[in-house]
């Protein structure tokens, strides 16, 4: 990409400038759409999903022995929504 690249897609999206500066930045997809509405343009079935489920619990017994803090869900791997204290502050003076 050359500099005259580079310059127009600052002008035309500036959040690029902040990540060329190195800066920590949050961005939010102004795109996002449902999961049944977007489900269809990923390539996945409903069989994949089953499928990669069945092997998670399959290899849960190894995940639990592999990484000692799955060993409360059993090996099962969690991703929890949690609040982290002053993020709501951080980012809103970000944006």
């Amino acid at each position: 990409m050359n500099t005259l690249d580079i310059e127009n897609l600052v002008v035309k999206f500036p959040l690029v400038q902040r990540l060329m500066d190195l800066e920590a930045v949050t961005w939010f997809n102004p795109n996002t759409t449902t999961l049944a509405e977007g489900l269809p343009y990923v390539g996945l079935t409903q069989n994949d999903v089953a499928e990669a489920e069945a092997r998670l619990q399959r290899f849960a017994p190894y995940l639990c022995l592999a990484f000692p803090e799955t060993q409360q869900t059993n090996g099962i791997i969690e991703s929890e929504v949690v609040a982290i204290p002053g993020d709501a502050e951080r980012v809103g003076a970000a944006l």
